[in-house]
C-alpha cells in the first residue's frame, strides 16, 4: 500500500512539473525597443514550483497591457491558469538587434525588474547575442 502511494506521488509530481514547463521562459519580440515584464508563476498545488518567465512586445502602450495580454493567454489553457498564480514583479525595457540585447529601465506599474535575471534567461534563448543589463532607473 504505501509504495502504491509514494508511486501515486512521484506520478503527481512529474506531471505538475511538466504542467509548468508548458509555459514557456521567454516570449518576446525579434527586433526593436519594447516593454517586457517578468512574471513569477508559482505552483498552487505540491511541489510549488516557482519560476521567473520574461514577456515583452512592441506596440504595447503599458506594463500592464503585457500582462493582460499574458493572462488572456493562460485563460484559454484553462489546465494552467487553474493551477498556477501569476505575479508581474517588475519591468523594463529591451532593446534588440541583430548581434546584442540591452535590458534597462523600469516600468511605472510593477517597479524595476532584476534585469540580471532576465539577461539570464535572454542568454539561453539568444546564444549569439551579446546580452547586457543596465540596473540604474533610467527609461
Amino acid at each position: 500500500m504505501k509504495l502504491i502511494f509514494i508511486f501515486f506521488l512521484f506520478i503527481q509530481i512529474n506531471c505538475k512539473v511538466q504542467l509548468i514547463d508548458k509555459i514557456p521562459n521567454c516570449i518576446i519580440s525579434d527586433m526593436g525597443r519594447f516593454k517586457y515584464i517578468q512574471i513569477r508563476v508559482k505552483d498552487k498545488n505540491p511541489p510549488y514550483k516557482t519560476k521567473i518567465i520574461i514577456r515583452g512586445k512592441q506596440g504595447i502602450i503599458y506594463h500592464l497591457g503585457i500582462f493582460m495580454e499574458f493572462l488572456d493567454e493562460m485563460k484559454q489553457k484553462q489546465e494552467i491558469f487553474n493551477n498556477f498564480e501569476f505575479e508581474p514583479i517588475g519591468g523594463g525595457f529591451i532593446n534588440i538587434d541583430r548581434k546584442s540585447i540591452n535590458i534597462y529601465g523600469y516600468s511605472t506599474a510593477y517597479g524595476k525588474a532584476e534585469h540580471k535575471i532576465a539577461a539570464g534567461i535572454l542568454s539561453l534563448f539568444y546564444p549569439n547575442h551579446k546580452v547586457s543589463y543596465d540596473e540604474r532607473l533610467i527609461e
